[in-house]
């Protein structure tokens, strides 16, 4: 395995982690937590999402990927907004 293996690894493990948290948090809430434990679905899926970021930055560092571009991150944050909006109107999300 090489750097760009192990980390491209680390990454999609980190994904998971991210995913298996959210999943607590949508079954069990965001301030519930596991028992014999201190920290919140909440504080365990910003624990998570900051792993995320530190192997992302450590790909663009190496250079096997490009850094994300601000306006890419906004067009993503616009789009999940419209689409929000869109779920909505139909009624499949509550509003406010």
């Amino acid at each position: 395995m090489n750097k760009t293996e192990h980390l491209l690894t680390v990454l999609s493990e980190e994904c998971a982690e991210i995913t298996k948290e959210v999943s607590k948090a949508l079954r069990f809430g965001l301030e519930d937590h596991a028992p014999n434990s201190h920290e919140s679905n909440r504080e365990r899926i910003t624990k998570e999402v900051a792993d995320f970021i530190g192997v992302v930055e450590m790909l663009y560092d190496n250079q096997i990927i490009k850094k994300p571009m601000l306006f890419d991150i906004e067009e993503k944050k616009k789009k999940v907004a419209k689409y929000m909006q869109y779920a909505e109107n139909t009624g499949a999300l509550a509003k406010g």
